[in-house]
């Protein structure tokens, strides 16, 4: 959820952010993690093994709870927009791994969609100048398979089907 301190930018809603698990049964807050300070967080899926993965965009620099920091592109300048991977294990609370996706895709305008596929493994996509990637990660968020859809203008979801079938919606 969005903390206090929000500002616009192009069509970016920023500010703080706090992801949180929630017990199921009463609502009460288990888990959280802060990040600051300008951040937008815009999708999160978790896989049946209790990963939590989050996508969003920062400006400047990325602060997790732990104190780690997320650096933007080199020379991107204060007002850049950096993509971001964040992996939390739900088990543990703790932070898998970070990962600055516009340090890889530099071009890339959005990632906005995530999806977890039947045998556990993590997609993102990917939009950059009407080519849009759909990406699968490792369990420490590098890249192992991109699929190219020429012709993207927008993602909308990616899914599965339960024989690890890909479904893309979107806009040409």
């Amino acid at each position: 959820r969005q903390l206090g301190g929000v500002f616009n930018y192009g069509n970016s809603l920023y500010g703080g952010a706090v992801l949180e698990m929630l017990d199921p049964a009463t609502g009460a807050q288990s888990w959280s993690c802060q990040l600051f300070d300008s951040v937008k967080v815009g999708s999160a899926v978790v896989s049946p093994d209790g990963m939590a993965y989050f996508a969003g965009s920062f400006m400047g620099q990325l602060v997790l709870c732990d104190g780690s920091v997320l650096g933007g592109e080199p020379n991107g300048g204060l007002w850049n927009e950096n993509l971001f991977l964040v992996a939390v294990d739900l088990n543990t609370g703790l932070l898998a791994w970070t990962r600055n996706l516009s340090l890889t895709y530099p071009d890339a305008s959005m990632n906005t969609s995530l999806a977890v596929d039947p045998s556990g493994n993590l997609w993102y996509t990917i939009e950059e100048w009407g080519i849009g990637r759909v990406v699968r990660a490792d369990a420490s968020g590098d890249d192992v398979e991109t699929r190219i859809i020429n012709g993207v203008r927008l993602f909308g979801t990616i899914s599965f089907d339960p024989w690890g079938g890909l479904y893309v919606s979107g806009s040409a």
